[in-house]
């Protein structure tokens, strides 16, 4: 019965709960056709992810790198736009998994433009920002590990999903003011006993950044580990 019921589910599933692009151009099959994507693409300007003044790259400037282990923030589009909003949601309240290969191809892209040129020997090791067990017990999957892992196949770059670990069950950052969500994460993250990170650059990975509180504070601890650059890379920046 079990077996039986594991092969019907999906198709029941599609049949109450339809595939269909979020863009509203009524296509079926698809979360997000090629022609709606295009709507996520936005030239935004380099800026430092820090005090956000606008540069040449994406990296921390000079006057912030005291205030950050992060190197720099890459980001694919703007959350200002209504489509990565929906998309955002869907992937994580909505549990719709498949968004997270979709757009992880993309941020992918973006990844690889961002670094051309500056990979050698060692590839960047690809990380997703953790949830804490009693969320991902809610939620029943880490959004940003979709995302991850799509990078890192599409990248063809080493994945460590599990040695980063959120150990404080802290409130969710998005129902908190900037202050709040500086303080929220302190000391939330912690690595796995003996992981050593020599040399190693990381990138990690979330949905939405808006004080990089989150990345910050997983960055801290991955340099701790003695990695030598610490990115960030994220589907959108908020404003707010």
């Amino acid at each position: 019965m079990k077996k039986y019921i594991e092969k019907i589910w999906p198709a029941v599933f599609n049949l109450i709960f339809p595939v269909k692009c979020l863009g509203g151009c009524g296509r079926y099959d698809t979360w997000l056709c090629p022609q709606c994507s295009k709507r996520l693409e936005t030239t935004l300007q380099p800026e430092c992810p820090i005090c956000r003044i606008p540069q040449f790259d994406n990296h921390v400037c000079s006057a912030c790198r005291t205030q950050t282990p992060l190197s720099g923030l890459i980001v694919l589009t703007d959350y200002q736009i209504p489509l990565i909003q929906k998309i955002v949601h869907t992937l994580k309240y909505q549990f719709v998994t498949d968004l997270g290969e979709i757009m992880g191809k993309m941020l992918a892209r973006k990844i690889k433009s961002e670094f051309t040129g500056q990979i050698q020997h060692i590839k960047p090791i690809i990380m997703p920002v953790p949830l804490h067990w009693r969320r991902k017990n809610e939620r029943g999957f880490n959004q940003a590990k979709c995302l991850a892992v799509s990078i890192a196949s599409v990248l063809d770059w080493p994945i460590k999903a599990d040695i980063l670990i959120r150990k404080a069950y802290t409130r969710p950052q998005a129902r908190l003011s900037r202050a709040e969500r500086l303080i929220n994460l302190k000391s939330a993250f912690e690595l796995k006993r003996g992981v050593v990170l020599s040399g190693q650059k990381v990138i990690i990975i979330d949905d939405v950044a808006t004080t990089t509180a989150t990345l910050n504070e997983c960055a801290k601890v991955l340099k701790l580990a003695g990695a030598k650059e610490v990115w960030g890379a994220v589907l959108a920046r908020s404003q707010k």
